[in-house]
């Protein structure tokens, strides 16, 4: 496991920006995958990082601010596995973290529901990858689900099991 970032409690309003929010709710040691990275910079020149992150519920944003979050964050690439505890807050257009603390958990730690984020699934098979999900939750060999663990935090791994693939036809000269 990473060195673990912390930072102060984060307090909710009800209002972003005059955006409403709609709704919010408590993340404990939640885990999800690194999908994009946009780092830029803001209105006065400032550098600004957003991250990208999913699970198998979906996706949120969440802001960084370089200057001031740790060396930890500027490391994460595409497809890196991170547990955050802070709150996920529900926007009209879209979810936004805030976080309190973050680290990086141990491979046998992880867990399918954020090494198989929804996004890199084609809707249609939404319910082949719930399904991949409830059977390895349901695995009691600790064993197996550590190597399960192991081969899809790579995320081309995962990536290639995702199950978008289209598989030749009887027709298909190549097979």
């Amino acid at each position: 496991m990473s060195k673990p970032w912390t930072n102060a409690p984060v307090n909710a309003s009800s209002k972003k920006d005059g955006i409403p929010l709609l709704q919010s709710r408590r993340l404990e040691h939640c885990q999800f995958r690194v999908l994009g990275r946009h780092d830029r910079l803001g209105e006065h020149g400032e550098p600004r990082c957003s991250l990208r992150l999913g699970n198998l519920a979906g996706t949120a944003l969440i802001h960084l601010d370089p200057l001031s979050s740790p060396q930890w964050w500027q490391s994460l690439n595409h497809g890196d596995v991170i547990s955050i505890s802070g709150e996920l807050r529900a926007f009209p257009s879209q979810w936004e973290i805030l976080a309190e603390s973050a680290c990086t958990p141990y491979v046998a730690e992880r867990r399918p529901t954020a090494l198989f984020p929804c996004d890199w699934v084609l809707p249609a098979f939404n319910p082949q990858l719930k399904a991949v999900v409830r059977h390895w939750n349901n695995i009691g060999d600790d064993g197996l689900r550590t190597f399960l663990a192991n081969i899809f935090s790579d995320a081309a791994n995962a990536m290639g099991f995702r199950g978008t693939r289209d598989f030749p036809s009887k027709n298909d000269k190549n097979r």
